[in-house]
């Protein structure tokens, strides 16, 4: 176990040594490594470089009551390394404890001035405070050696003794009741409390009486599938279980601002039963003013009759998006050394997928029709990988999904079969310029 107080420091970096040692583990060392080009303290910084590039820390042991990052980055620049362009872009991500890597901030390649400077002060969310921590920073492109820097400085992780506010109930996001409660107005006797748990050791509790829990206004006017809740009954090992009539009612406002019953628990069940409830919205529930309430019915009085919520989540049809580049490989007179776009080039296609809802998607199939300019019969190497498309930096293969298309087949299908929550793949494809 960890023992801390706020204000101790858990992990800390400054750079200040000749190599990343145990502390960091990166993808390129040629890309990702310790320099004196520009820092924050001493004379030494992390820098990433030259194209796509990971640098990962070790596990850190975040099992505490709250903790903040703080770090210092800055844009490269010419006139101490060289700076950053379109695409070549910043990404600062921590690893959760459902294994998911999860932004802190992210910084474009051209959007400011070369040489700028960042700060990071970032307060943890509870799905970060576990055994198994880990900061990530990634660059998403580059333009070859020497090019396109972005440094990196004093990487601290203190102990602060509070968790983040939850972010705001919106579609795709979950209420796991690990804050505070800002994402609802409460009446008496309801509260967040670690008597039972879903996930991961807090919930809210309604109990006592007639009160409510009612949530913030929330857009679900568009991309908004269903709502998931977990529900549990009081029970004296725990706390203690309701009786008849002292029922949870879960509700909704339409459209009409109406109040809608989706489900009453009844109080006279079994002690302790647990709801795992899933419910599609229909049209009246997809609006601008749209809220959740929670409603107790009856009650004996202060420390009697809990009802026990977690995980409330507002489920979005899963959202996708879908980008395509390309990039010269060879050409019949230049080879692999600089090619240009003319008669007999090999073309390489890369379409990214990236789904930013956190929740995966099966089947993904992507179509592209190749025009009469390309020599079809020259379809070829169309694979899938994980991760950011690097079209000049993959390694032509054949490994597309079994029901994608096959070689000199136009249109051309993709199979990326699974995309996980959050996660980025990329399809390729070759084919020859007539």
């Amino acid at each position: 176990m960890l023992f801390a107080l706020p204000g101790d420091v858990l992990f800390s970096d400054d750079f200040e040594r000749s190599d990343l040692g145990a502390d960091w583990s990166t993808t390129d060392d040629t890309r990702s490594a310790i320099g004196t080009q520009t820092s924050n303290s001493g004379s030494s910084s992390l820098y990433t470089r030259h194209g796509i590039v990971t640098t990962t820390s070790r596990t850190i042991n975040l099992s505490v009551d709250g903790a903040k990052v703080e770090m210092w980055i800055r844009r490269g620049s010419d006139s101490f390394s060289e700076d950053p362009d379109t695409g070549e872009d910043l990404a600062i991500e921590y690893l959760n404890d459902s294994g998911d890597w999860i932004e802190i901030a992210s910084y474009g390649g051209n959007a400011d001035s070369p040489g700028d400077t960042y700060t990071i002060d970032y307060q943890l969310p509870s799905d970060a405070l576990y055994n198994n921590f880990q900061l990530r920073i990634r660059q998403t492109g580059g333009s070859g050696s020497d090019f396109d820097y972005w440094h990196i400085d004093d990487v601290v992780i203190t102990e602060t003794g509070y968790v983040a506010p939850p972010p705001p109930l919106v579609v795709g996001q979950c209420d796991e009741f690990e804050g505070d409660l800002s994402n609802w107005t409460v009446g008496d006797n309801v509260n967040i409390t670690t008597a039972t748990a879903n996930s991961p050791t807090h919930s809210l509790s309604i109990s006592a009486g007639n009160t409510d829990a009612t949530s913030i206004t929330i857009d679900t006017s568009s991309n908004f599938k269903e709502i998931t809740i977990w529900v549990r009954r009081g029970d004296d090992s725990f706390s203690e279980d309701p009786d008849s009539g002292e029922d949870l009612v879960l509700e909704y406002l339409d459209s009409s601002n109406n109040w809608q019953t989706l489900e009453t628990f009844l109080g006279s069940g079994t002690d302790g039963e647990i709801y795992e409830r899933t419910y599609s919205m229909g049209s009246d529930a997809k609006h601008s003013n749209f809220q959740i309430r929670l409603r107790m019915t009856n009650g004996s009085g202060e420390n009697w009759d809990y009802w026990h919520i977690d995980d409330v989540c507002l489920v979005p049809e899963t959202y996708m998006t879908m980008s395509k580049t390309s990039c010269v490989i060879n050409d019949p007179v230049n080879g692999t050394t600089k090619p240009k776009r003319i008669p007999g080039a090999t073309i390489r296609y890369a379409l990214e997928v990236k789904n930013t809802s956190d929740y995966s998607t099966d089947n993904v199939i992507v179509e592209d029709s190749i025009d009469s300019n390309f020599d079809t019969n020259t379809i070829r190497n169309l694979q899938i990988q994980s991760g950011t498309c690097d079209c000049l930096g993959v390694t032509s293969a054949s490994n597309n999904g079994s029901n994608g298309s096959s070689n000199g087949v136009n249109p051309v299908k993709l199979d990326y079969d699974t995309v996980s929550a959050n996660s980025i793949e990329c399809g390729y494809f070759e084919v020859d310029i007539k």
